[in-house]
């Protein structure tokens, strides 16, 4: 007598995992896209905590220049002072038109920052604050952002 498995029955198991595996996955990817939203929110609250102790240490209190916060640039002032190193999106490199910080001066003591958010339904989610954020650059439509005041 022979042992071992018949082509039916490692068939069966296959498609057993096959149906497990299509089930599970796609969960997966919004689990994935959850966790990354909240690291860019935990980021943009690390980069206004920054903001603010930079303004505190100014005379005249005043924000730093306004551009894009890309890990190709520099902004010394704030990076070398106050934070410890300076966060990037998660999908900075997969996707580098889309998914980086954004942060605009509107005059010395008014700004935004925020981020473009992958989930489309995610309660803290708001339209941008137009003209500031180009929504072109956001498949989402979909912003976190803080601003000050």
């Amino acid at each position: 007598m022979k042992k071992g498995f018949t082509l039916i029955e490692i068939l069966v198991v296959i498609a057993i995992l096959g149906i497990i595996i299509g089930v599970f996955f796609p969960n997966l990817n919004e689990f994935r896209r959850r966790a990354r939203d909240q690291r860019r929110k935990a980021d943009i609250k690390a980069i206004v905590e920054a903001l603010e102790m930079y303004k505190q240490n100014q005379a005249p209190e005043t924000y730093p220049p306004d551009l894009l916060i890309t890990p190709g640039e520099i902004w010394e002032d704030v990076r070398a002072t106050y934070i410890k190193s300076f966060p990037r999106d998660p999908l900075f490199n997969a996707k580098s038109e889309e998914y980086y910080y954004r942060y605009v001066l509107i005059d010395t003591l008014e700004y935004y920052v925020g981020a473009c958010l992958e989930d489309e339904t995610d309660p803290d989610g708001k339209a941008p604050p137009d003209p500031v954020f180009d929504s072109g650059h956001c498949d989402s439509n979909n912003w976190y952002y803080k601003s000050e005041p």
